[in-house]
């Protein structure tokens, strides 16, 4: 019942795991009439986000919910 993963894939797993138990601090830049959500490195590399993808926006009891497309 043991599950094996390539190292990278490791990094990873233990970096979304890391992440779960913290508290992430993002910035609201503005470019023109657009507010932009400047996520950290840590949440780009452990979600495979890249420039120009989409997300999903969700707004739940007063909370903004960030999920991948």
């Amino acid at each position: 019942g043991e599950a094996f993963f390539d190292p990278e894939q490791a990094q990873k797993v233990l970096l979304i795991n890391k992440l779960k138990k913290e508290q992430i601090h993002a910035k609201l830049g503005k470019i023109k009439s657009n507010l932009i959500l400047r996520l950290p490195r840590d949440v780009e590399t452990a979600l495979n986000l890249e420039k120009g993808e989409e997300v999903i926006l969700r707004i739940e009891n007063d909370e903004l919910r960030v999920a991948k497309a």
